[in-house]
């Protein structure tokens, strides 16, 4: 995996991890970051400032994990195993005791976000087109959402107020209030809309379309919808602590486009590894290194 200045944009170094890295997330703190392995059932454990791989967890062999989560305090790491689907697994690594659980979910879970300040996560359940909400503490699911339509991707606000749902079934969004879990908006967009990212503001939501080369913009407040033109088969999407750039990883051109938030402009494109996807909370919080 490619290691990214997000200042300058320089690749800076990389890491070699497991077979086909997917999803990213890094913890609040900034002090690890973790890393999906598709292919080889593994997740790694890397160093948040310098990118050394630190160690790899054995998921199950078979397994093919995609997103993933941290807990606000840092000590849980939650990993949607998407494949078995029947299975419905939400793997649960506990850092401190070094161990792993497993919470029953919905079919073909794919991506989990949790909450900035809450014991709770949101689990996006493709096959069963649901989204499960979990208490991260107690390990169980206390609700499941209904009427989604193969929910993809899923993204908090930096408050907790709101979810982003993506719908890769219907080409939507859905936005939901999380003390109600009612929608309160679903905006439409281009086709098979597949990550999503909110800016800490939480006055706009991006989102990647893979078929379209394109990033839809979401605009909170007047519920608009605009695009940008970046690389081909975007996929991941994140947003940096000051919210002023977007960062692309675009599948097929091995490219990291970085998008100006004020403009609404591609600022510049980044040769990174081949077939980058970076699903989920890519992006170190403070100061790059």
């Amino acid at each position: 995996m490619s290691l990214v200045n997000a200042a300058t944009g320089a690749v800076v170094g990389t890491t070699t991890v497991g077979s086909s890295p997917f999803g990213v997330a890094v913890e609040p703190s900034g002090n690890r970051a973790y890393v999906t392995n598709h292919l080889s059932a593994q997740l790694s454990i890397l160093d948040g400032m310098t990118g050394a791989l630190i160690r790899t967890v054995d998921l199950g062999g078979g397994l093919r994990p995609v997103g993933v989560a941290v807990t606000a305090d840092g000590a849980k790491v939650l990993v949607a195993i998407q494949l078995p689907a029947t299975l419905r697994r939400l793997a649960v690594y506990d850092v401190a005791a070094d161990s792993l659980r497993e919470i029953t979910v919905g079919n073909s879970p794919t991506a989990v976000a949790t909450h900035p300040t809450l014991p709770v996560a949101y689990v996006t359940n493709q096959l069963s087109n649901t989204v499960s909400v979990v208490d991260t503490a107690s390990e169980t699911v206390v609700t499941t959402l209904t009427g989604f339509s193969q929910p993809f991707a899923v993204a908090v606000n930096a408050t907790g107020t709101r979810l982003y749902v993506t719908n890769l079934g219907d080409n939507t969004v859905r936005e939901i209030d999380t003390s109600t879990l009612q929608t309160v908006w679903t905006y439409t967009v281009l086709a098979r809309p597949f990550g999503v990212a909110v800016r800490p503001q939480g006055d706009r939501a991006y989102v990647t379309n893979i078929d379209n080369r394109r990033l839809s913009v979401l605009d909170t407040s007047s519920r608009e919808v605009s695009t940008i033109g970046v690389g081909r088969s975007p996929w991941g999407v994140a947003v940096d602590p000051s919210g002023s750039r977007v960062f692309v990883a675009n599948f097929e051109d091995n490219t990291l486009s970085v998008v100006d938030a004020a403009s609404n402009t591609v600022v510049q494109t980044v040769a990174v590894g081949q077939a980058p996807v970076a699903f989920g909370v890519f992006v170190r919080p403070g100061a790059a290194p």
